[in-house]
């Protein structure tokens, strides 16, 4: 699936597993998508959370869904909480 999101994977977003009830996926550390002291970019975390929270939308097709996202280091601490809401529009 996330090979439909050419955004995704040239920013390096690897997705671990999707279900309708969850998805799982990480962007690996790269010195390329760091900001200053070697800490991981807002805009690569963001990124990260859009891509895995788009996909569990597309997986719940056709509703409209809230969907919240956990973001943690690899210590498993919470570094961001991303709530979006997914709408599914018609042309």
């Amino acid at each position: 699936m996330l090979a439909t999101m050419p955004f995704a994977v040239a920013c390096g977003i690897v997705l671990d597993a999707a279900t309708a009830e969850e998805v799982r996926g990480h962007l690996p550390w790269s010195p390329e998508r760091c900001t200053t002291a070697g800490m991981m970019h807002g805009g690569a975390v963001m990124t990260l959370a859009d891509t895995t929270g788009a996909i569990c939308a597309f997986l719940n097709l056709p509703t409209t869904i809230v969907v919240q996202t956990e973001l943690r280091d690899s210590n498993d601490k919470l570094v961001a909480l991303v709530t979006q809401t997914q709408a599914v529009l018609t042309r």
